[in-house]
């Protein structure tokens, strides 16, 4: 059964109520203004030799970054701290028993509690637009910036709602906001599209087209507040299902696959966009190892996605043979089909989206231009089934520690013996290799086919120059996907 659309007045009433009503507002729209103002008229009194627009570029530059704390950690604090409220006074228990819909209070949640937030960002941007024009700047990219920021933190705001529909008590998301942002140079570099699934580049960008130091092309700054407010949509109608049914996964079946391929369009496009700007940027100065490294890291984390989507559905499945009721037929259906549709998934967008990337990669990096044929088959079969060998272990894995370990977490112990699959076969190979090669001074390290047992090790191994065999290791990896079933299935008879 599908969410209706519906206003969430009520919801805006109630929100409103808690943060003061009118008169607070009124107090805190004019304490607020006449803050910035006075904050505005100070330092260009402090600098009265300076030119104007030059005190107002500061001024600015001041104002953007306020912008963007705002959108960020104000907006999700604000409504982290509203959901948390009524999950410890219990009233969400009874906003489940209303004839409110989902969308309804989970916009309630998201435009409700961010009301004081969303008057400080208008404030602060009226302030902003009233120094450039008075000092004669551009508005244009104030203007493009702010628009960024707000797309970003819609994107943002919904996330933190979608995580605040649980039946534990919610976490707030400042830590690994401000984590985030304080490695996302890195994290941009290496993977260029992860900031997008929850709006963090576009919110800290914005800051820097805000202030002029960089400039966004007309059509890409479309695509990305398209792109933001699509993960705001999907983040919110997942929230709808998990507020409804907060038993069951949100990211199951249908919805766990248009979550991966938009992750996947947005992680592809994102190899793409920072080829675009870096030749942009640097004169046509790119180097095609980065690529590499970025599509490796791309195909990687599209497989830790895939993952969770099976995850998903082997507890939404697990859930509903145990006797919960089914929120649609999506919920009946098996995991298999969705696993095998996860793999094509992955394969297709990234073979048809980031055909301008990786076309290029195999002729410089494994083989001669006559057999790119041939390799380019080997490395995308070791691809697939890298990624359809984990997906069944993950199933696997998941379903005996439900059914024969009987851990209270099944998730964290999922993850943690999936981490140690994916990590150790490439440590343990890594150190003997370097121990091997340290008895021989002459020796070059030389690794085995160890690194392929491992899933992210075999697509990394095949995409790269690292020439080792692969498919002893793919080998390992079906024998520990058969064994995990099987513990599986013999679980589940025993239940």
């Amino acid at each position: 059964m599908s969410e209706r659309f519906q206003l969430p007045t009520a919801m805006w009433a109630v929100q409103y109520a808690l943060l003061g009503g009118h008169r607070r507002t009124m107090m805190f729209v004019f304490g607020y203004a006449g803050l910035l103002t006075v904050g505005v008229f100070i330092v260009r009194r402090m600098f009265l030799a300076t030119p104007f627009p030059t005190v107002a570029a500061w001024c600015l530059n001041a104002l953007a970054g306020i912008q963007v704390v705002i959108a960020m950690l104000g907006g999700c604090n604000a409504i982290h701290r509203a959901i948390l409220r009524d999950f410890e006074n219990k009233m969400i228990e009874s906003h489940r028993i209303t004839p409110m819909s989902g969308t309804g209070v989970c916009l309630g949640y998201m435009f409700g509690s961010a009301l004081q937030v969303m008057v400080s960002f208008s404030i602060t941007l009226v302030v902003a637009v009233g120094l450039t024009l008075a000092a004669g700047l551009p508005l244009l990219p104030l203007l493009q910036g702010n628009l960024l920021i707000l797309s970003g933190a819609l994107s943002l705001w919904s996330a933190v709602v979608f995580a605040g529909m649980r039946l534990k008590k919610p976490i707030s998301p400042a830590p690994i906001l401000i984590g985030v942002s304080v490695f996302s140079v890195p994290i941009m570099m290496g993977l260029p599209g992860a900031g997008l699934l929850l709006g963090l580049y576009p919110t800290i960008f914005g800051f820097s087209v805000a202030t002029g130091t960089m400039p966004i092309p007309d059509l890409a700054l479309i695509v990305v507040v398209l792109v933001n407010v699509v993960f705001a949509f999907l983040w919110l109608g997942a929230a709808a299902v998990k507020y409804r049914r907060p038993d069951l996964p949100a990211l199951s079946g249908r919805r766990g696959l248009v979550f991966l391929f938009l992750w996947l369009v947005v992680a592809t496009g994102g190899v793409l966009a920072y080829e675009y700007i870096t030749r942009t940027s640097m004169r046509g100065q790119y180097d095609r190892s980065t690529a590499l490294t970025q599509w490796v890291a791309t195909i990687i984390a599209s497989l830790v996605v895939a993952t969770v989507v099976t995850l998903c559905t082997t507890q939404c499945h697990w859930l509903i043979h145990q006797g919960r009721s089914a929120r649609s037929a999506w919920d009946r259906i098996s995991p298999a089909p969705f696993r095998l549709a996860a793999m094509v998934l992955v394969l297709a967008v990234m073979g048809g989206l980031g055909f301008g990337i990786w076309k290029d990669l195999i002729p410089g990096y494994k083989v001669d231009p006559d057999e790119w044929p041939r390799a380019l088959a080997r490395i995308w079969c070791v691809t697939a089934l890298a990624l359809l060998l984990t997906m069944i272990t993950a199933h696997g894995v998941f379903l005996s520690a439900l059914t024969v370990l009987r851990v209270k977490s099944a998730w964290a112990t999922t993850l943690g013996l999936l981490l140690a699959i994916w990590a150790l076969p490439p440590i343990l190979d890594v150190v003997l290799s370097n121990v091997i090669a340290s008895r021989d001074t002459f020796a070059s390290t030389a690794y085995t086919w160890l690194f392929a047992c491992s899933a992210p090790g075999a697509i990394g191994a095949a995409w790269t120059v690292l020439d080792i065999k692969l498919f002893p290791g793919l080998a390992v990896q079906g024998a520990l996907a058969v064994l995990v079933t099987l513990l599986a299935r013999r679980g589940r008879t025993a239940t």
